[in-house]
C-alpha cells in the first residue's frame, strides 16, 4: 500500500511550496512545484503525478538514495521544473 507523504515530518529534507502544498522536493512532481508553468493556478494532485511520485520512490527502493542525491533542495527543484530527471542507475 502506498500513502501520500507530504504531510509527514523529514528531518533531513523538507520545502513548503505555499501555505497549502508541502512535500519532500525530490519526490513531488513538477506541476506541484511550479504549477504556472503547466497553466494551472495552484497545485493540485492528479493521477499523472501519483504516478511520477510512484517513479521516484522505484528509483529510491532500487538505489537506496534518494532521487538527485546529493544534490541540495533548490537545485533538485530547479532541475525538475526544467526537465530533469534522475539518473539512470549503474546497475539498471
Amino acid at each position: 500500500m502506498l500513502a501520500d507523504f507530504g504531510f509527514t515530518r523529514v528531518t533531513t529534507i523538507s520545502v513548503r511550496i505555499s501555505s497549502e502544498e508541502q512535500g519532500t522536493a525530490s519526490f513531488m512532481a513538477p506541476e506541484l512545484l511550479l504549477p504556472e508553468k503547466f497553466g494551472l493556478d495552484k497545485g493540485v494532485p492528479s493521477n499523472e503525478g501519483d504516478f511520477y511520485v510512484l517513479g521516484t520512490t522505484v528509483y529510491q527502493v532500487l538505489t537506496g538514495k534518494w532521487p538527485f542525491y546529493p544534490t541540495r533542495e533548490a537545485a533538485v527543484v530547479l532541475a525538475v521544473i526544467s526537465g530533469e530527471r534522475p539518473p539512470k542507475p549503474d546497475n539498471a
